[in-house]
């Protein structure tokens, strides 16, 4: 049976008109999900713009929680919400966030529940935020102009591609080729020849289009040039210039440094204590493990237990939160700490006192009326058996005869909420010390605080011990301590043998014993194996008596503790350069 012959025509109106037809319909399907989805990016960026107001008062949540203050949160949230046109937030401190995306509730209004990370175990909680569509203008013009968008578009497919569907196969495809086969059939019928070449139009249009793909081509090429030569300048700047800090840094090296040489050298050391600080204080896990002979314990370090604190620790802590905290307004807060002062312990509560400090500083931030130009120096020194810890910032500062009323709990703030004063010095009095302030109307405030010091602990060396050694065994996976410890031992005249990894130092001391017995041991606590630490290295150690192991736990309290039953020295990491040998 014969197939049914359909025209060029109808093929070309079946096959074009009816595509056209179908891809109107996906350009407007297409068009509605673009819509759709630059709303949802819309959203986000509510959302964005949300998590960016709120990361402060976060920040400020957690900081405050990790010192148990959470009046200060309140107050916070509640001033926040005071000048929030757009929405408002609520702290719920238990339970489970639903709402992780924005969601709307009919008709206008949103609820997003914006949630607190879990730190060192802790769960804070999240914000309930709750906004409305219409209260946010940047948001209520974004949609209306997506919508009218929409609306243009969709107008624009159902008026002209639809009838179109009939007209560009007519007009663009069955005319040009009916026209070109009567031209053909015409010049072959009229002068009997054959058309080896195409008509004018089509070459011409063939070669308008060889001209665009040529042109398309080295756009192309140049495009991609440019973009590889951005690269390759990105890439060279970003290689010139750490080789030039380097080449800086040698060149001070080489030579007598200067004062602005060290304050730079300060600034550079201290940017990156305060990040490690910020980042200690923000996931310290409360579990850590230490390792027996023969058994592994878990303890949880409750930081308002009280017992041995260095003051300098848990002030430099403080400072580091409070530049992270202030980031956004900073001021110029400096801590300076007195040669004799560094070794400094008091007996109290880590909690008790960082959160102490905390408010204090607070205070002395809120009294800033510029914050750019504002100053608080915060100072430490050792005076006749007492550390004195001393904050003076330039603010507005208390008039004489109110200081009375401040530290008796009056607060010229906030009705009825307390600056914290009258707390911090029942509590010093209670640490047996004690808190005075001194102020001059729009200039400054001074308060000191001072602290009885532990004369003694048996667990902290005064000095290394070097008598009776010829040997010092160094423990520590990281290379420039190595070389610092090397460059010491040296100079004191004994022999050092220095290892990064558990097992190599293990080995060599069970291959010879009996110069371990007399040697000196320096090692620190965190090492890279993680089934490993120094302080099992230290305990399998246990026939010598000049064992001292270096971390940064030497305020906690379980450390204390194990160090003082397993007649180990601790030296608190951040005081390395302060303990001295002694022959």
């Amino acid at each position: 049976m014969a197939s049914k012959q359909i025209s060029l025509s109808k093929q070309i109106k079946k096959v074009i008109g009816n595509r056209i037809l179908f891809c109107s319909i996906a350009l407007m399907i297409i068009i509605f999900g673009l819509t759709i989805y630059d709303l949802s990016i819309s959203i986000n960026q509510l959302r964005s713009r949300i998590n960016e107001q709120i990361k402060p008062i976060e920040d400020f949540a957690i900081n405050q929680a990790i010192i148990n203050n959470l009046d200060t949160v309140n107050l916070k949230i509640e001033l926040f919400n005071e000048s929030s046109p757009t929405f408002k937030i609520e702290w719920i401190r238990e339970g489970i966030p639903q709402y992780k995306t924005i969601t709307w509730l009919f008709p206008f209004s949103w609820i997003y529940d914006y949630r607190i990370g879990d730190i060192a175990g802790y769960k804070f909680g999240y914000f309930k935020v709750t906004g409305n569509f219409l209260s946010d203008d940047t948001l209520f013009y974004d949609l209306m102009m997506r919508f009218s968008l929409l609306m243009i578009f969709t107008t624009s497919i159902v008026s002209l591609l639809f009838p179109l569907a009939k007209k560009i196969p007519n007009q663009l495809f069955i005319n040009p080729i009916n026209r070109f086969i009567d031209l053909i059939s015409n010049n072959a019928v009229q002068h009997n020849v054959v058309i080896e070449s195409l008509p004018v139009e089509l070459e011409v249009l063939e070669k308008n289009i060889l001209d665009l793909l040529r042109k398309a081509t080295e756009h192309e090429r140049n495009k991609a040039a440019i973009e590889l030569g951005h690269l390759s300048a990105r890439l060279a700047h970003d290689i010139a210039s750490p080789l030039a800090a380097m080449d800086m840094s040698l060149q001070l090296l080489s030579k007598k440094l200067s004062v602005d040489d060290l304050t730079i050298l300060s600034n550079g050391i201290q940017s990156v204590r305060d990040i490690a600080n910020n980042v200690l204080e923000r996931y310290r896990n409360p579990a850590v493990e230490s390792n027996s002979l023969d058994t592994t314990i878990i303890t949880h370090d409750d930081g308002n237990l009280i017992r041995p604190s260095l003051l300098y620790s848990l002030a430099e802590i403080i400072v580091s939160l409070k530049r992270q905290e202030w980031r956004q307004q900073p001021c110029q807060l400096t801590l300076k700490v007195k040669q004799d002062a560094k070794i400094g312990w008091i007996m109290a509560s880590p909690n008790e006192i960082k959160r102490l400090l905390s408010n204090l500083l607070n205070n002395a931030y809120d009294a800033l009326i510029d914050k750019n130009n504002g100053i608080i120096n915060i100072t430490i020194e050792n005076m006749n058996n007492t550390l004195r810890l001393q904050i003076h910032d330039n603010g507005i500062g208390i008039p004489p005869e109110k200081i009375t009323d401040a530290l008796k709990g009056v607060s010229f703030k906030h009705h009825g909420k307390g600056l914290g004063l009258s707390g911090a010095k029942l509590y010093m009095e209670n640490l047996g010390g004690k808190l005075d302030m001194h102020s001059i109307i729009n200039k400054s405030t001074t308060i000191n605080l001072i602290f009885p010091s532990i004369e003694s602990i048996t667990w902290v060396p005064k000095n290394i011990d070097l008598s009776g050694a010829n040997v010092v065994i160094v423990l520590d996976d990281d290379f420039s301590m190595l070389t610092y410890w090397q460059k010491r031992i040296i100079d004191a005249g004994l022999l050092p043998k220095l290892f990064s990894t558990y097992d190599e130092a293990s080995q060599w001391v069970q291959n010879n014993i009996e110069l371990a017995k007399t040697a000196i041991f320096l090692v620190d606590y965190e090492l890279t194996e993680a089934t490993h630490n120094g302080l099992m290295f230290l305990q399998e150690a246990y026939y010598s008596t000049k064992r001292y192991l270096i971390t940064s736990h030497a305020e906690k309290y379980h450390f204390q503790q194990e160090a003082q039953n397993a007649g180990i020295w601790l030296i608190p990491k951040i005081l390395i350069g302060e303990i001295y040998f002694s022959l």
